[in-house]
């Protein structure tokens, strides 16, 4: 497994947001902004990564970030990047709840593995040679802390032998194959 340096959230890697450079009131991270997207000193509204925004080292207040239109044309390289395009997907998380029970479900697309119905922070942490496995480290309100996330790219054979009726009773199956991923970290 190859160690990722990823310290932001899976959707900040592939979203950009308009920043207001006037809203910015530290000349350093004015600078730099200035500096990593080539831009004039007229310029007063540009494009940042979500990562730079969400960069703790830089100074920059969530009033010069406008949050009402995010740019995700980065969605499919970072996905892809991290995991290999597969017939479906186990998402694996582990003391994910308050009550520190675990979960499982099977996605259908790389982006799916990344969605919840609650605010969640999932970074990614390592990769698999050949992308077939990631590892996340997630958080959330109820483990802020956060748990471990494990996502496998199924093949077909993988994907028949869990069955279409996943939801109703592959669970024996379903462990089986997140521990034989899982063991390989």
């Amino acid at each position: 497994m190859k160690n990722l340096n990823f310290d932001v959230d899976v959707h900040m890697l592939y979203t950009s947001y308009f920043v207001n450079l006037s809203g910015i009131g530290d000349p350093d991270t004015k600078e730099y902004l200035r500096l990593k997207y080539d831009c004039c000193e007229e310029d007063d509204e540009i494009e940042v990564l979500g990562e730079d925004i969400q960069n703790w080292k830089l100074d920059i207040p969530s009033e010069a970030v406008d949050w009402n239109f995010p740019i995700t044309d980065r969605k499919e390289a970072v996905l892809s990047s991290l995991l290999r395009t597969a017939p479906g997907y186990l998402v694996m998380a582990y003391g994910c709840r308050w009550d520190g029970s675990s979960g499982y479900y099977i996605a259908a697309t790389r982006e799916e593995c990344f969605l919840r119905d609650y605010d969640t922070q999932i970074v990614p942490c390592k990769v698999s040679r050949g992308k077939k496995v990631l590892i996340c480290r997630e958080s959330s309100h109820d483990v802020p802390m956060g748990s471990s996330t494990i996502i496998v790219a199924l093949s077909k054979k993988e994907l028949d032998y869990i069955g279409p009726y996943w939801k109703y009773g592959s669970g024996e199956r379903i462990a089986h194959i997140a521990r034989k991923y899982a063991e390989e970290d």
